[in-house]
């Protein structure tokens, strides 16, 4: 689940906002519709470390825990990124930023799976969301961290198999893409 403060917390020096993420204990795919106020992914997750057993990007990049720290090898977020965290108990994540990321963003997908991000601050319909790549007949499949699909009618022979409906706040998804879009 994800929460957009609108109203902020504003000093002298501007607004804080505070986007809420609440991840289970096991896997998680997640994402941001803010601008964390840290650019390091590790930094954003940082409430959390105690927790931490895993986080991985769609490009096998990893935090991981090493001797008394982290290993990270992800480095900087990415506003167009869904990422796979994996915690050992239930957390909430609260993300400090300086407001919400700018929309229409384009987000570039590679032939094959990509974990994408959703940053927009309602839901909205899946078909909707991913139209251009329906016209295209470029999508194969999509799926969310509860084993939810969306399978195009182009690619099951009729009717769409749809157990998303609609793409939420804060969630990462896993899209699988014929072609490089």
């Amino acid at each position: 689940n994800a929460i957009y403060d609108e109203c902020g917390v504003c000093d002298g020096s501007g607004c804080a906002y505070t986007q809420t993420l609440e991840l289970h204990a096991g896997w998680n795919m997640f994402s941001l519709n803010v601008n964390p106020v840290y650019e390091n992914l590790f930094d954003i997750i940082e409430p959390f470390h105690g927790d931490l057993l895993q986080v991985l990007d769609e490009g096998g990049g990893a935090i991981f825990p090493s001797g008394d720290g982290f290993a990270d090898n992800i480095g900087l977020w990415e506003n167009t990124e869904g990422y796979l965290i994996k915690v050992s108990d239930d957390v909430v994540l609260s993300v400090y930023n300086d407001g919400i990321i700018e929309l229409p963003l384009n987000i570039s997908l590679t032939s094959g799976w990509n974990i994408i991000s959703y940053p927009a601050q309602a839901s909205n319909d899946i078909e909707s969301i991913l139209s251009s790549l329906l016209a295209n007949q470029n999508l194969a499949l999509v799926f969310n961290e509860g084993g939810n699909v969306y399978i195009p009618s182009y690619v099951t022979g009729g009717n769409p198999v749809n157990s998303i409906n609609s793409f939420s706040a804060g969630e990462g998804y896993y899209v699988k893409v014929n072609n490089n879009d």
